[in-house]
């Protein structure tokens, strides 16, 4: 069993009233992150799909993984991400999770991973799941 735990917030010290530049905010989703988005797309979205990164975020990770051989392992996994767009809404204002399963060969450079995340609250512009292949542990 592998857990992982992340918590990031991004503020203005002195409340500035332009808010947090859009390239200083976070954008969870990916191979090492919530396996059931590409990188970056599990942030906050507009009513159009447009990213718009999160002031806060808070990632959970949770895997079994049971090895096949020496080199071969099978995993399952639960990804879950907390945003909140603004930090008026701290610590968060949307919940994201992803479920999924995949295959590791185990290098000695680390695992190379081939995984499939299936997103299970996703919102109306989000893909049903995605396809990750990857080198290095997930988290």
């Amino acid at each position: 069993m592998h857990l992982g735990a992340w918590h990031g917030v991004a503020a203005e010290l002195f409340g500035s009233a332009d808010g947090v530049p859009f390239n200083k905010r976070f954008f969870p989703g990916g191979a090492n992150s919530v396996r059931g988005y590409q990188q970056g797309e599990a942030s906050p979205v507009d009513a159009h799909g447009n990213q718009l990164g999160a002031e806060s975020a808070l990632i959970g990770n949770v895997e079994l993984e049971k090895a096949l051989t020496r080199s071969w392992s099978v995993v399952a996994f639960l990804d879950t991400v907390g945003n909140a767009q603004d930090m008026a809404d701290y610590p968060v204002d949307e919940v994201l999770s992803s479920a999924g399963a995949g295959l590791r060969w185990n290098t000695p450079v680390g695992p190379v991973r081939l995984e499939y995340g299936h997103n299970l609250n996703r919102r109306p512009t989000d893909p049903s799941g995605t396809l990750h292949l990857s080198i290095g542990f997930p988290f």
